[in-house]
């Protein structure tokens, strides 16, 4: 594993890597769905090679199915042209 992958960040830095709000992640951690997290005391980090994972399993193809969705028991879409 190479030293930036398994760097943390704090809840800031990871939303800025994201590009979302620190709000959002916080919600994403009391409801689930969001990305693996450590929880050392009172702080939280996140993991690079987490979120560039997280990511990629959110990843959306021009057809609508997610790339990571094949391999994983779920289905992806696929549209024949008219």
């Amino acid at each position: 594993m190479s030293e930036m992958s398994s760097t943390m960040l704090n809840e800031q830095l990871a939303a800025k890597r994201l590009g979302v709000s620190p709000a959002l992640l916080r919600k994403l951690r009391q409801k689930g769905g969001g990305p693996p997290f450590a929880r050392l005391a009172r702080c939280i980090r996140y993991k690079v090679a987490d979120l560039d994972a997280w990511v990629q399993t959110r990843t959306v193809s021009v057809g609508g199915a997610r790339e990571g969705a094949a391999g994983r028991g779920e289905r992806a879409e696929t549209r024949e042209a008219p």
